[in-house]
């Protein structure tokens, strides 16, 4: 009788741990979303910007994207990868405020980690 409760406790504990997981994956990916869009829009906003850095910061976030499926510690390592690129380009995007949205993405993944 107690092996079968404690069996019920356990595959309860997995289940709700499987459902976290998904939840900080697609909050992730959200924020990738978000991201991206600031992105566009600021070198939308630049005439000077080289199309190989919007190409470079599209492909970044496809990758980050493709990482979302595969795990978290694999998608937080991406989405790092993803940041520093935007902060690489970040001088040729002077229509921009300097790196509010990538400081904000960061603080909500520390939080996340947390948790």
């Amino acid at each position: 009788m107690q092996d079968q409760q404690e069996q019920k406790q356990q595959k309860q504990q997995q289940q709700q741990q499987q459902q976290q997981q998904q939840k900080q994956q697609q909050q992730q990916r959200q924020q990738q979303q978000q991201q991206q869009q600031q992105q566009e829009v600021c070198y939308l906003s630049s005439s000077s910007i080289l199309p190989a850095a919007a190409a470079a910061a599209a492909a970044a976030a496809a990758a980050a994207a493709a990482a979302a499926q595969t795990g978290v510690a694999a998608e937080t390592a991406t989405a790092a990868q993803a940041t520093q690129r935007a902060a690489a380009m970040q001088p040729r995007l002077q229509l921009c405020p300097p790196n509010e949205f990538q400081q904000q993405q960061q603080q909500q993944q520390q939080q996340q980690q947390q948790q």
